[in-house]
């Protein structure tokens, strides 16, 4: 009779197992094969800035302009090419709208502020670099080392050095307030967790950390970024598995 049990629970074992590599191993091809036509579909940015004649001017001039007044992106022709793009590379594939319905956020990230557009393609205003330091609100830009202040309603600028702020420190001023908006767009409720993006921080001394980072930069320019997050738990009788894949792409104008 203990022989018998045994060898029940083993057989369970061995399909419980089975079944959980095969789940995993269809995870991984179509985390594979979604991350590459993201990777793809990202690099529309380029064709996507506005057709005003001074932006044109501009990308000419190799950005030489005032900080204040970047590249202007076309934001719904943005969405539109990198939807239409990710469909022709996904055109085979059954499930494409629960691939589209998992790409939880679409950030665009200009020198002094960002925009997220959430899974319904709905734009969110303008999020800015902005930080208290001392006893003022500075607004940082990722290009250089100019900021600026509002007092009496009047704009002034200053620099990094003049109220003592690092390049590091604005750097993670920047990545934390970028991380703290992408939280809440990809905060999964039965998961109970967010995404936390791991991106480099190009003035940081410490060698472990530039060593063991990933090499996801976003200061380097106006950045396209996507994020997809797919979980899943899968049922096998009394038990659950947590299936949990996420993807980042971005594509970043210089």
């Amino acid at each position: 009779m203990y022989q018998i049990l045994v060898l029940i629970v083993l057989i369970v074992f061995i399909a419980f197992s089975f079944i959980t590599l095969q789940y995993w191993l269809h995870d991984e091809q179509v985390y594979e094969r979604v991350g590459h036509a993201i990777s793809l579909s990202v690099k529309v940015l380029p064709c996507c800035i506005s057709a005003e004649k001074e932006n044109h001017e501009t990308l000419a001039a190799g950005f030489i302009r005032d900080i204040n007044n970047p590249v202007e992106i076309d934001r719904c022709k943005l969405l539109l090419e990198f939807h239409n793009v990710l469909e022709k590379n996904l055109s085979l594939y059954k499930n494409f709208s629960e691939i589209r319905e998992n790409i939880l956020a679409k950030v665009l990230v200009y020198y002094d502020r960002f925009f997220i557009a959430d899974r319904f393609d709905r734009w969110s205003p303008p999020y800015f670099f902005s930080t208290v330091y001392g006893d003022k609100l500075y607004y940082l830009n990722i290009k250089d080392d100019s900021i600026w202040y509002y007092e009496n309603n009047q704009k002034f600028y200053t620099s990094l050095n003049a109220i003592g702020m690092s390049h590091d420190q604005k750097n993670n001023i920047v990545i934390d307030k970028l991380n703290s908006f992408i939280s809440g767009y990809t905060y999964d409720p039965i998961n109970k967790s967010s995404i936390n993006i791991k991106i480099f921080n190009p003035e940081s001394s410490d060698p472990v950390y530039r060593l063991s980072s990933s090499s996801f930069n976003v200061l380097d320019g106006i950045t396209f970024f996507v994020i997809y997050r797919n979980f899943k738990r899968p049922e096998m009788g009394n038990f659950f598995i947590n299936l949990d894949k996420a993807i980042v792409c971005g594509y970043t104008l210089k």
